[in-house]
């Protein structure tokens, strides 16, 4: 077989004679290709009007390799080419401003590459260079008649004008920061969108050495003391992307270049662009609920050295030193995922009983079975199991991340599961944490006490199924269940959790329409709107605010604006408990005719009939705006749930 690089070198030479049919016919055997192959290849597709296979190579290889800003400007073209024949591709659309006190004209392209990877649509408003007051205090700028959904308030180390060793430090501190607050709660209040700012990186120059840190005037002092402060005055609605942190990571050495500044106000290194354009879209992700839930994990050679099932339980590397160390110190990484709320199942080609003597036998084993949500061992493929997976823990494919040492397995599920995250992972376990890490899978804007006990509550719902299994019939569970729920309007102290789950919730969601926290609140300050949120517990525990309502009364008439439930609490009868509730509420304050409708997505077939089912009538239709229903108040009445106890 000719060499790989050989192979490429072909592929390249017959796009070059447009023989786009041969190109395409040696790129099965090219395997794992680098980033210009890749170029090469999507150019191929492109050409031969095979643009599904074009998006999934210049995807795959932006997502997986740390590429340069030349690279990155390159994929950003082709990005913005395949999005002209986007249309019948699924993404999620939003608008963002880039408000820059440095040149951000290089930053743009890229940041809507990286959120096209993530199937995200933006359209972006570039400031003017240095502008940002400017921009979010004059209501006739730009950014007004943009009207944004996210803000990036993009900032560095020479934007604070504190002198080294000023009068009072604490003082000035707390002005600076009341400064960019001031900014916020302007910008916040005026779009109702979400506001990412940076923290201010730390130079590397030392003025007093090693005492920097310690001398209370000293520049990195005061910095330091700005970024914490930062965080303590942080509204909601806000979050701070650590500047400083991407600037280590990538490093300072590197990362400053003052050529740069001098030359075109480019405060750190053009290379670095990927990287930081990166973490905003993460965290744009994260606010839209796009954030994966789940990371599914092979075991030989995953998170121990070896195959069980060839070397046993005394052979297998795990604990000691050199690579058994590093298997030790992934799956205290996969842990402390879990005890954040991530969701952790096993997926691998096993004798079960060689793997179970491992969990519970091995001196090292830092993970134990409990830990999983979900667990197939068998000999069946993985595709297959991945799907069972999803199925059972009742989440999306694209919540799913797949970790695999074997890139045969990897490949095969890129290719049939396109919708889960497949990082490449290193020959060298020690690197698997940070080829997970450098994707930024599980970015976060909040962290509430339901994400604390996610991992509780897909536990308890294998114990759920087996209650049912058990019973002899569904009214039977529901009544051995002992659920209760209460309800109570929506409030400011569950605000956090209200927003995220409007975000985050897409299979029972009638309309799946997205609101930011500012916008919640406004609703819950505003009379026209009726809000409730409902909150279970069982036999089992406690689920936490599972399910929501959002209602705009207009004369005598009530419009579901957004009816949305958790997955966890799917298949128990809530929803009859939360429209019971809207019901009782609506006759006893006057309300005749109440209005839902239901906007079709690719994730929410599971309500289609939801309306009708509820005695609803249907009123008009059609593809692009779904489907009007109605329910007369007068005519019709809804009955208590019998299997639930409602707490008000």
């Amino acid at each position: 077989m000719e060499s790989k690089i050989g192979l490429e070198q072909q592929v390249k030479d017959y796009i070059r004679l447009k023989n786009y049919n041969m190109a395409v016919k040696l790129l099965e055997e090219c395997g794992h290709i680098s980033f210009d192959s890749g170029i090469a290849i999507v150019e191929c597709y492109y050409n031969i009007g095979d643009f599904e296979k074009a998006r999934k190579v210049l995807r795959q290889i932006v997502a997986d390799e740390e590429i340069n800003f030349g690279q990155a400007t390159d994929a950003a073209k082709w990005a913005r080419k395949l999005s002209n024949r986007d249309l019948a591709c699924s993404y999620k659309k939003t608008r963002v401003a880039v408000l820059g006190s440095f040149t951000t004209k290089q930053i743009i392209p890229i940041l809507y590459l990286y959120a096209w990877v993530r199937n995200i649509y933006l359209d972006i408003y570039e400031s003017p260079y240095n502008q940002i007051q400017q921009e979010i205090l004059n209501p006739k700028s730009g950014l007004y008649d943009f009207k944004p959904e996210f803000v990036i308030i993009a900032t560095t180390h020479r934007d604070i004008n504190i002198s080294t060793f000023p009068g009072n430090i604490d003082v000035a501190i707390k002005d600076e920061v009341s400064r960019w607050k001031a900014l916020w709660d302007r910008c916040c209040k005026t779009f109702s969108c979400r506001i990412i700012q940076h923290n201010f990186d730390i130079p590397l120059i030392s003025i007093f050495g090693h005492l920097e840190p310690i001398i209370k005037g000293s520049r990195t002092n005061i910095l330091n003391g700005l970024n914490h402060e930062m965080i303590l005055q942080c509204p909601r609605g806000v979050t701070i992307l650590n500047f400083d942190r991407i600037a280590s990571y990538y490093g300072k050495n590197r990362w400053y270049n003052s050529k740069y500044w001098y030359l075109s106000k480019n405060p750190f290194d053009l290379n670095a662009i990927p990287l930081l354009v990166r973490h905003y879209v993460a965290t744009m992700a994260a606010a839209m609920g796009m954030s994966k839930k789940c990371i599914i994990v092979d075991l030989d050679n995953t998170i121990w050295g070896g195959i069980i099932g060839e070397d046993g339980i005394q052979n297998i590397r795990l604990g000691g030193s050199g690579s058994g160390e590093a298997f030790i110190d992934f799956q205290r990484y996969l842990l402390d995922l879990k005890n954040r709320g991530i969701i952790l199942a096993v997926c691998s080609k096993n004798n079960e009983e060689d793997v179970k003597e491992v969990f519970i036998n091995h001196p090292d084993m830092v993970l134990k079975l409990d830990d999983f949500s979900s667990i197939k061992i068998n000999w069946e493929d993985k595709v297959s199991n991945i799907v069972e997976i999803a199925k059972e823990l009742n989440i999306g494919l694209d919540s799913c991340v797949f970790i695999d040492d074997n890139p045969v397995e990897r490949e095969i599920v890129i290719q049939m599961l396109p919708n889960v995250a497949v990082p490449t992972l290193s020959d060298d376990p020690s690197e698997y944490i940070n080829d997970i890490e450098r994707h930024s899978y599980f970015e976060l804007i909040e962290f509430t006490d339901e994400d604390k006990k996610r991992s509780e509550y897909y536990k308890k719902e294998k114990e759920h199924v087996k209650l049912k299994n058990d019973c002899g019939s569904l009214e039977s569970y529901y009544d051995s269940l002992g659920m209760i729920a209460e309800i109570r309007s929506f409030d400011l102290f569950n605000l956090p959790r209200i927003t995220q789950l409007i975000n985050k919730t897409n299979q029972f969601n009638l309309t799946t329409r997205r609101y930011n926290e500012n916008e919640v609140k406004k609703f819950i300050e505003d009379d026209r709107w009726f809000t409730f949120y409902l909150k279970l517990k069982d036999r089992f525990g406690e689920y936490g605010l599972v399910g929501l309502m959002m209602c705009l009364l207009d004369g005598r008439q009530v419009f579901i604006d957004s009816w949305l439930m958790s997955c966890r609490v799917m298949g128990r009868t809530v929803e009859n408990t939360m429209l019971y509730y809207l019901f009782s509420w609506a006759k006893e304050n006057g309300y005749q005719i109440v209005h839902g409708k239901y906007i079709p997505t690719q994730k929410n077939k599971v309500v289609e009939d939801l309306y009708k089912k509820m005695g609803f009538n249907q009123g008009s239709h059609n593809m692009k705006d779904g489907t009007d229903w109605y329910c007369d108040l007068q005519i019709n009445s809804f009955e208590e749930n019998p299997f639930i106890v409602l707490v008000q």
